[in-house]
């Protein structure tokens, strides 16, 4: 799951270049990556209304990764877990290809396809990363 943050944009004819601070949330299984910095390059390949994209960025991400273990007592109705949490503060890099529309509107909506990946292990949780990949829909004014 991920929130709406605010995104800043400086576009070149095709080379679109975009900065997150400290507003973007991602959620799930019970990890947290929070942006704290992103700044990345988009190539369009068209200047049509129906634009492929393709672009990579790079980020400071503060990251919680959780893990749960075995249950230590199951009865019929509860089963109580340990939960084991690791956060650090982390590089990242991201890459993206995506769809955007109804680009030489004012309104426009875009579909991606985006592999995160975190600079880091977490040994505390076994080695489990934060790294994945998200299919996003949005709009953009």
């Amino acid at each position: 799951m991920t929130t709406s943050c605010r995104v800043y944009k400086y576009e070149l004819r095709d080379f679109p270049i975009e900065t997150t601070t400290l507003g973007g949330f991602t959620w799930g299984q019970g990890s947290i990556d929070w942006t704290m910095l992103d700044v990345g390059v988009t190539r369009l390949f068209s200047m049509n209304d129906i634009n492929p994209f393709a672009g990579a960025s790079l980020g400071l991400h503060s990251v919680t990764v959780g893990d749960r273990h075995p249950p230590l007592l199951v009865t019929p109705y509860y089963s109580y877990y340990t939960p084991t949490r690791e956060s650090k503060t982390t590089p990242t890099l991201d890459l993206y290809a995506g769809m955007l529309t109804m680009r030489t509107y004012d309104f426009q909506t875009v579909l991606e396809v985006r592999f995160h990946l975190v600079f880091d292990k977490f040994r505390e949780v076994n080695g489990k990363g934060a790294n994945g990949v998200m299919i996003s829909f949005g709009t953009s004014h």
